[in-house]
């Protein structure tokens, strides 16, 4: 049996530019609709809705790459990323998103340690799961 090490995982964005990070995490979500009516005998009943992927990267910030002017993230002047997610470096990417939103941005200064963000959004549109 071989498990996999997040030290393998990257992420990569804007064309394909590799980005140094702590972590990254992905979330699959599919809506719920509530389909329970008259006939449902007392019990919930539901049905798949829309699908999306939310996601979180979470990185130290580099004094030579700055995440909200520079490549690849550049968040201070795009609302959309290209993003591609891997857990092993050397495979295909296991989630690509063509146009991934990206809702915010958190950054942590602590006065002893090192300054981190985080990034946080959702895939707009089609995305590809790789298993």
């Amino acid at each position: 049996m071989a498990f996999l090490a997040g030290k393998s995982g990257k992420v990569t964005a804007a064309g394909g530019a590799t980005v140094n990070v702590k972590s990254w995490k992905a979330k699959f979500v599919k809506d719920e609709l509530d389909t329970t009516n008259t006939g449902s005998s007392g019990k919930r009943e539901f049905q798949a809705g829309l699908q999306h992927i939310e996601f979180t990267i979470e990185a130290e910030w580099d004094a030579s790459v700055n995440p909200f002017s520079a490549t690849p993230f550049n968040v201070d002047s795009v609302d959309t990323l290209a993003i591609s997610l891997f857990t092993d470096g050397a495979g295909t990417a296991n989630l690509i998103m063509p146009t991934a939103f990206v809702s915010s941005v958190d950054i942590d200064a602590p006065v002893d340690g090192i300054i981190k963000y985080t990034i946080t959004g959702k895939s707009s549109g089609s995305y590809t799961i790789n298993g």
